[in-house]
Parts: C-alpha cells; sequence; structure tokens
C-alpha cells in the first residue's frame, strides 16, 4: 500500500477555459463540467496516487507530494486543453463528456500501473498502451467480471476519447473492438410500486404544501401535510424558518438542543421548557436569549414573504416537483434537464387520449412534451413557482439550479441525488428511483393500459427499444400476477367428488351460478360470457373438476379449436382470439395435472392421437370437418 499520501492543494476550473487562458500549474486543476460533475486532471502530475479515490467538489485525490513528476506539466496541459476545446466546441453533452474524459483518466490511471507511463506524450504510445488495454478488458469479459457490452462501451469511449485527443479519425478500428450485444442488453426493471408510491406520496406532500406556503404566503408555523403512511402525528410537521425546518418524531427523539420550536407542537417553546433545556449553572446562554431569537426568527420571515427562508422551502418544492415531472413524463434525465423556457409563451395542445401536449418555441426551434391531463395542473403550479424560486432572474432552462436567491440560476446538473437526501431523512427506509427507472415504470404502465406504440410515442422511443429495454414489468408485479394466476386456477379445479350446489354443466366443466358472469381479472383477453364455451373460460364461476370427464371435455375443446385454426397461422387476427383460449385451457390442465398427473397424461393421448372426444365436441369436430376445416 503507498505510504504518504495526502489530500493535495487544488485549484477548480470551470469549463470552458477563458479563451487564451493557460494553466501554469496543472497539478493543482480540476476541472468542473457543471454541478457536482468534476475531473481531477492534475492528478495525473504524480506518480503516486490513489485511483479511484472520494472526492469533494473542490478537493483533489489524495498523492505523495514527492512523487510531482514536472516531465508530465506539459502532456497534461494539452489534455486540460483539449478537454476545454472540447466542452467549446464540441457536439456532445457536457454529461457525455465528463463520462468520456472520466474513462479517459481512468484508462491513463491503469496504464501508468502497467508500466506504459508516457501514454499521454504521444499517439505512438497511446497505441501501444491501449492494444495492451483491450487485452485486458477481454479478459475481464472472459472471466465474468463485467458484461459484454460494459467493457464494449468501456473500450469504445476510451478509444473515441484519445481519437480526440490526438486528432486521429476512427482511432478505433484499428484494434479489435469489443462489439455490443443488443441480446443481452441491460433491461431496466421498474421499481416496486410499493417504492414509486411512496416517494411520488413525499414529493406530492412537498410539493403542494411547500408550493402553497411559499405562493399563498402562508405564516410560520406553518403545518405541512404528510403521506400517512409515515405515520406521523395528525399525518404532519410543522415547519419553522432556519435551516433545520423540520423534525420528524424519530429526529425529535435524538435531538439534545432546543433552539426555541417546538416541532411537535407547533409553536414556540414556553419559558419553562427553555429553563429546563438552559439552566444557568451548565450554560452561558440564556433561556431568554433563546425564546427572544426564535420570536425575531418567526416574526421577520412572516413579515417578509421573499424571507430567504421562504425561499429556500420553494426551492425543496422545486426539487421536489423535478421527480414528480419525471415520473409522469417519463423522460431521459439529460433530456430534462435540457429543457429550455420561455416563459408564459407556451401552448396546451389535445394530441391523443388521455394526454396533453405542451408546445413552446424557444431559441429558434419547437419544442415539445406531453403530460398525463392529470398532472397539467401541477404543472401550472410549478411554473408559478418557478417564478418564485427565480425572484426576478432570467433562466433559459425550465429546470435550474440556484443555491441563493442571489445567484444566476444554471441549468440543473445535480441530478436526484440531493432529493433523495432530503427525501431519506423523511423516510429512511426510502428506495432511491432513478430517472431510467420512472421510464421503465412509466414504459411499464403504458405497455399495460395502451399499446406498445402509444408507449413509444409518448417516451419518444421505438417500440423495439421500449419492449426491449423498458417492458419488463416490475418484480413485484411479477409476484403478484403469478400469486393471481395460481389461486385463479386453484379456485377452479376442485376435487373429483365435490358436488357443485346449483351447478350447471358446461361443454369445459360446472357452472357454479349460470347467468351471473364474472370475469377472472381485469384485463381478460375474453368477455365472460353464459353463450360460449371461450367465455366460461374467463369466469370465475367455471369449476372443473379434476377427474377424467372435465378433463375430456377441456382436451376436447383444445382439439377442435385446433381443428379450426387455418394452418401456418395464415389469419393474425384468429390467432390473437384464439391463443388466450388454448392457454387458458393449458393453465386449467396443468391445474388438474397437480393432482393426477397420469390421468391427465393418459386422457389426452386419447384425445389427441385416437380422437376419444367428449360427445359434445365430437359433433362440433363432425361438423367442422364437414365444412373441410
Amino acid at each position: 500500500m503507498t505510504t504518504g499520501l495526502v489530500r493535495r492543494a487544488t485549484h477548480l476550473y470551470d469549463l470552458p477555459l477563458a479563451e487564451r487562458v493557460e494553466i501554469l500549474h496543472p497539478e493543482l486543476a480540476v476541472l468542473s463540467f457543471g454541478g457536482r460533475r468534476t475531473i481531477d486532471v492534475g492528478v495525473l502530475c504524480y506518480k503516486q496516487r490513489v485511483m479511484p479515490d472520494t472526492t469533494t467538489r473542490n478537493g483533489g485525490r489524495r498523492v505523495v507530494l514527492k512523487s510531482l513528476d514536472v516531465s508530465r506539466f506539459g502532456s497534461v496541459q494539452r489534455l486540460i486543453s483539449h478537454i476545454s476545446a472540447s466542452v467549446r466546441y464540441g457536439r456532445l453533452r457536457l454529461e457525455s463528456l465528463h463520462s468520456s474524459f472520466t474513462r479517459l483518466i481512468a484508462y491513463v490511471n491503469w496504464a501508468d500501473m502497467q508500466g506504459f507511463a508516457d501514454v499521454l506524450v504521444n499517439d505512438e504510445n497511446a497505441r501501444t498502451a491501449f492494444r495492451a488495454y483491450v487485452s485486458h478488458i477481454r479478459d475481464r469479459v472472459a472471466r465474468n467480471d463485467i458484461s459484454l457490452n460494459a467493457g464494449a462501451k468501456q473500450q469504445g469511449e476510451v478509444a473515441r476519447a484519445i481519437g480526440r485527443l490526438y486528432d486521429i479519425e476512427d482511432f478505433e478500428r484499428a484494434f479489435n473492438l469489443l462489439r455490443k450485444d443488443s441480446n443481452t442488453s441491460e433491461v431496466t426493471s421498474p421499481p416496486s410500486e410499493t417504492s414509486q408510491g411512496r416517494v411520488l406520496a413525499i414529493c406530492t406532500s412537498l410539493f403542494s404544501g411547500l408550493s402553497a406556503f411559499a405562493l399563498e404566503k402562508r405564516d410560520y408555523p406553518y403545518c405541512l401535510e404528510m403521506p400517512s403512511y409515515l405515520g406521523f402525528p395528525n399525518d404532519s410537521l410543522w415547519v419553522f424558518p432556519g435551516t433545520s425546518w423540520f423534525k420528524t418524531p424519530s429526529m425529535l427523539a435524538a435531538s439534545k438542543t432546543n433552539a426555541g420550536y417546538d416541532f411537535a407542537n407547533g409553536r414556540l417553546s414556553t419559558a419553562e421548557e427553555l429553563k429546563i433545556e438552559y439552566p444557568a449553572q451548565k450554560t452561558s446562554h440564556r433561556w431568554q436569549d433563546v425564546l427572544r431569537d426564535a420570536r425575531i426568527r418567526v416574526d421577520s420571515a412572516n413579515a417578509d414573504f421573499n424571507h430567504r427562508s421562504r425561499w429556500r422551502l420553494g426551492t425543496q418544492a422545486f426539487h421536489a416537483y423535478f421527480i414528480l415531472f419525471i415520473a409522469a413524463t417519463g423522460m431521459n434525465l439529460a433530456q430534462v434537464t435540457e429543457l429550455p423556457w420561455v416563459d408564459d409563451e407556451y401552448e396546451v395542445e389535445i394530441t391523443r387520449q388521455g394526454f396533453r401536449t405542451i408546445k413552446w418555441r424557444a431559441g429558434g426551434k419547437n419544442t415539445s412534451f406531453e403530460l398525463p391531463i392529470a398532472a397539467l395542473p401541477a404543472f401550472k403550479k410549478f411554473l408559478e413557482l418557478r417564478k418564485f424560486v427565480l425572484q426576478g432572474r432570467k433562466c433559459e432552462y425550465l429546470f435550474f439550479r440556484s443555491l441563493t436567491p442571489e445567484e444566476p440560476a444554471r441549468r440543473y446538473l445535480s441530478g436526484l441525488d440531493t432529493t433523495y437526501k432530503l427525501l431519506n431523512r423523511l423516510d429512511p427506509s426510502l428506495d432511491m428511483i432513478s430517472a431510467r427507472e420512472w421510464r421503465a415504470a412509466k414504459s411499464d404502465w403504458l405497455v399495460r393500459n395502451t399499446d406498445p406504440a402509444t408507449a413509444a410515442l409518448v417516451l419518444q422511443n421505438t417500440e423495439k427499444t421500449v419492449l426491449r429495454s423498458y417492458a419488463e414489468g416490475s418484480e413485484t408485479r411479477h409476484f403478484e400476477e403469478m400469486g393471481t394466476f395460481l389461486g385463479q386456477v386453484a379456485s377452479a379445479v376442485v376435487a373429483r367428488d365435490d358436488v357443485i350446489a346449483g351447478g350447471t354443466p358446461r361443454s369445459v366443466g360446472v357452472c357454479s351460478s349460470f347467468g351471473a358472469p364474472v370475469q377472472t381479472t381485469s384485463s381478460t383477453p375474453v368477455t365472460p360470457d353464459c353463450r360460449g364455451s371461450e367465455g366460461c373460460l374467463f369466469c370465475d364461476k367455471l369449476k372443473v373438476h379434476a377427474d377424467e370427464r372435465d378433463t375430456r371435455k377441456l382436451l376436447s375443446c383444445r382439439y377442435c379449436i385446433r381443428l379450426a385454426t387455418p394452418p401456418g397461422g395464415s389469419f393474425e387476427s384468429f390467432e390473437k382470439l384464439v391463443q388466450p383460449v388454448l392457454d387458458r385451457i393449458d393453465q386449467i390442465l396443468g391445474g388438474i395435472a397437480e393432482r393426477d398427473p397420469e390421468m391427465v397424461q393418459r386422457v389426452t393421448q386419447e384425445v389427441d392421437e385416437e380422437g376419444e372426444l367428449d360427445p359434445y365436441w365430437a359433433s362440433k369436430a363432425s361438423m367442422l370437418m364437414s365444412l373441410e376445416f
């Protein structure tokens, strides 16, 4: 292990650099791509360093100071200039550039450890090192350390970054790089409905309650309604001015200080309570001072409706809506953060049932996105909140970041981490749901409630991409659907000796309540009725005995359906109609087979191979044959 590692001094440079700026001390350079995205480039000037290593926005990685190699200054300076030019003139988004150059820095670090110390000096050294790197990644894939697609992405991005650095067109073509396999692409599963519901519930409470507080000029202390599942007293929290503007019951139980606020009851602390908290002999702070300061803070915030504490709560509502917007639209994080905006210059159009399209023109381009009708009022409220948070400033983006009311509003680049830190203070067990997972959840809902074509239109994707990457369905839903399915089969199949009171014999079993059909699920492919056999199969009144008679009925029904099906699936609509019926018959037969597999196997052979059909279905088969099916 390397000894003597220390956190060195650094200097943060915002990209792109100003024209003709020369960095005299590249060993100090940390480059900022906006938000929390930074790259410590200066660390490459040291031969001994720790990578990866935790780093803050303004802090560099740990190094051995004596290992500084001034001969690397020129190479690192050229790299910095190249990165700056890529940001200024390149066509890639900041996120893509940050990802690409982060991988390049990791590659240079690997090369150093493998003895390729001069990969940044010239393209010849770069080719030699990269050839070894390609073999290294292939070996990791072969050992299943990383997936094929991850390895292909790593090789490809580093190759393209090297090509841009040395201005070598198609640098990657000189190497036998891995290729992505679309059949093994990672499918994003939607988060569980419970996780989605909890995140949306908390974000809705924060957005609705805090935006009302800011826009409607409510007074402190403010009662903020919270989701009932949290179990807070009266399903609410009391809000006060200050950095720690709320305290949950668990926070109050662990709290050892009192700033003059009674968060449990929504009032200022009393003199008696503060006297116990601040006895004169144990602290220099008198209880009178604490109570006076608390009153001043509340009175000051209530007298100024643009008070900083009010602005801070408005920004919390702003960030909560950011998650609600991603969940409602299913847009990628990069798409959302790049949305331009011009105040009050948008139109709402009807495009398809249940959705509304928001259209506007910004930067000479027509821009639009779709929202469910139910999400439209919240969007309009958000636009009011946006003006409040801007405090008279202008911002070309719909979503932005601003740490203070005076700071220029910049593009929203911090992702969702900051907002989830707040949500986890309210519910420590809450799972973070990424933008990609919200997109998968949106796609899953659209596929289940509309069709893949509509899902592709709403998500601005192809049907193939939707079905391949986002139509997985959540694991929780799979378990629920499997449980429902098994329960349906179990309730439909009864013991051979069970007597169905008032039952009516049917061609596929026994109806326990003729004339009162009820579908087994809300999404059955065939609406149950009492006129046809296919309707019986999807009715919860159907009972099938696990005996030879009812088994033969089902198998005979399946035999006749297959007999009537056009050869080779020549009629697609016919296939769509009969396949769910055949699947349902097989499901019920599977339930019977669990009780008497030998009987099911024997009767199946008699029906399918020897033609020993149930009398009712035998007559149907004869009719079909006479019609030359």
